[in-house]
C-alpha cells in the first residue's frame, strides 16, 4: 500500500527569495534569488494566498472528506498560513499523480465554495513516498506536530 506525504503550497507564498531556497518543478532546489522573485511577482495573476486558522480548518475537514469519497486513507494533516502537509495512503493501483491532483481539487472547490474562488494552490504541490516506518513515525510525531496551525491525526482526531 503506498504512503505518501503531498505538501500543498498557497498560490504566491514560497518565492525564489526564501532565505532557504526554493524548489522550481522538474529542476531541484536552488539557491535564494530575489530577481528570479520578483519575476514570479510580475507574473502572478493573483495576489498570494494565505490560509487564515478558518481556512486551515476548513482544508482539514476537507482532506477527510475528499479520503472518505476517494477511498483514501488519511492518516495524518497539519497547517500553516502558507501550506498543508498530508499523510495519505491507498490501496489500489492509482498513481500517486492523480490521487495528489484529486486531493487538490476537492480541496480548491472546498475553499472557492467557502472562501471566495481564487487560485489558492501552486501548481505543482510536493510529494514524498513514505520510505519506511521509522520516516513515518518521524513524519508523525516530530515533523508534523512542530506545524503553527490546526492538527489532525487518526489516533487523536483534530487538535491544536
Amino acid at each position: 500500500m503506498p504512503v505518501y506525504h503531498f505538501t500543498y503550497h498557497a498560490y504566491g507564498t514560497w518565492l525564489p527569495d526564501k532565505p532557504r531556497g526554493y524548489t522550481r518543478h522538474k529542476t531541484g532546489i536552488h539557491p535564494p534569488d530575489p530577481r528570479m522573485a520578483q519575476r514570479y511577482r510580475d507574473n502572478m495573476a493573483e495576489p498570494p494566498a494565505s490560509f487564515p486558522r478558518t481556512v486551515q480548518r476548513a482544508l482539514i475537514d476537507e482532506l477527510i472528506t475528499a479520503c472518505d469519497r476517494q477511498s483514501y486513507q488519511p492518516h495524518a494533516a497539519a497547517t500553516d498560513k502558507t501550506h498543508l502537509h498530508v499523510i495519505v495512503a491507498w490501496k489500489t493501483t492509482r498513481a500517486w499523480r492523480r490521487v495528489r491532483a484529486g486531493l487538490q481539487h476537492s480541496l480548491s472547490r472546498r475553499l472557492n465554495q467557502g472562501f471566495g474562488k481564487r487560485t489558492w494552490f501552486v501548481a505543482h504541490p510536493s510529494r514524498k513516498r513514505v520510505k519506511d516506518k521509522g520516516h513515518y513515525d518521524y513524519l508523525i510525531q516530530r515533523y508534523l506536530p512542530d506545524h503553527r496551525g490546526w492538527k489532525w491525526d487518526y489516533q487523536r482526531g483534530l487538535y491544536l
